[in-house]
């Protein structure tokens, strides 16, 4: 086995999507690796569902879920390294999918995921539809 030599400062993205982007590193990441396997192989019948609501729903859903449009697609983007921060690269991350949660260990307050946020809100705040959302460890 050969040494590898991992790139400091930048992101990767694990699997590409484009109407949400999901940001872990450590262990989560691999938790919502297995999540959004789980929602490709497993809820085909909720896609369906979307695809074909029945009419009673339709009023219900958001503009973006109505037929025709495509079922939602998640992007999950491994963080690599907190020292340097990569925030262009998640706020070109958010100008692309409009929508951002971050998952991670450590607790709410004064976390690497409150930079995030934080950084993310005011660099890409045009961009975003929603509220930077945080899954974080016990407070």
């Amino acid at each position: 086995m050969d040494d590898y030599t991992l790139p400091i400062g930048t992101i990767d993205t694990v699997k590409a999507g484009t109407d949400l982007t999901v940001v872990s590193y450590g262990t989560p990441l691999y938790t919502c690796s297995r999540f959004t396997c789980r929602i490709c192989a497993y809820s085909v019948r909720a896609i369906n569902l979307l695809r074909n609501p029945p009419p009673s729903l339709v009023p219900f859903l958001p503009a973006r879920l109505r037929p025709p449009n495509a079922a939602p697609s998640i992007e999950l983007v491994d963080l690599r390294t907190i020292n340097p921060m990569p925030i262009q690269a998640l706020a070109d991350k958010v100008k692309k999918s409009g929508k951002m949660v971050i998952v991670h260990e450590a607790g709410k307050s004064g976390s690497v995921g409150n930079d995030i946020a934080g950084e993310v809100g005011r660099r890409a705040f045009e961009y975003l539809e929603a509220p930077v959302g945080l899954v974080s460890g016990w407070e």
